[in-house]
């Protein structure tokens, strides 16, 4: 999940151009370059070791226009390297406040909405996997996917959430095991692991990739349709 280009508006609408913490008089958007300068700013971190990242949140809830909060380049990075000092209540403080304020931005142009819908792309990519080759990996790699979901499908595959960086690793590991040692694959020096198990992890990284790419491709040809009949 997205914000909508309809919740997009009404955050930085809502805003009045400031950023939202405490006797900051930075403005967010110059207008008179069509510059971006705020970031729209999670408030529980989208993902687990993130700054306020709440476990009990939902992928939506987590995406949701509730969890956003504006602010300026400086004091973004400022709230999220000291979250002790600036938890969550606090900046959900901030924002309620923050938007009681009379609006005072004038209407957004249409290139500034593209540029401020930077997330039409899914960080979160949604693939099929089977159990057992979810398994391989726990047991090769001990990797584990951005999420799971428990609900097995009619063909027995799961639904697991993965990131480009997953992504990353998961090719990092299998260049490892493949990375001659002494002339020989390095995987053949672990008695622990059966050539076929080889073979599955690495055409379940090759499997999950395809999915992957096919899902961001798909999903986000979806999003910006979306985004654009919500404007109307």
């Amino acid at each position: 999940m997205t914000l909508s280009r309809k919740d997009i508006k009404k955050l930085w609408t809502a805003s009045g151009n400031q950023c939202a913490f405490p006797d900051c008089d930075q403005q967010l958007i110059d207008f008179d370059r069509n510059s971006v300068i705020g970031e729209m700013c999670h408030i529980h971190a989208q993902k687990p070791g993130g700054s306020r990242y709440d476990a009990d949140m939902g992928t939506d809830e987590r995406e949701s226009y509730s969890n956003r909060i504006l602010l300026c380049r400086n004091h973004h990075k400022l709230v999220d390297d000291s979250p002790d000092e600036f938890p969550a209540k606090v900046l959900e403080r901030w924002k309620q406040e923050h938007e009681e304020q009379p609006p005072q931005v004038p209407k957004l142009p249409p290139e500034l909405l593209n540029d401020l819908a930077h997330e039409f792309n899914p960080s979160n990519l949604l693939v099929h996997v089977g159990e057992g080759d979810i398994e391989c990996l726990r047991d090769v790699l001990d990797w584990e996917p951005h999420e799971e979901f428990p609900e097995e499908m009619d063909n027995g595959d799961h639904a697991i959430l993965v990131t480009f960086d997953d992504l990353k690793m998961l090719h990092s590991h299998l260049s490892a095991l493949y990375r001659p040692v002494n002339g020989i694959p390095a995987y053949k020096h672990n008695q622990e692991w059966t050539e076929y198990e080889i073979i599955q992890v690495t055409f379940t990284i090759t499997q999950i990739t395809q999915l992957a790419i096919q899902y961001f491709q798909v999903e986000g040809n979806r999003r910006k349709r979306n985004f654009d009949n919500n404007i109307q």
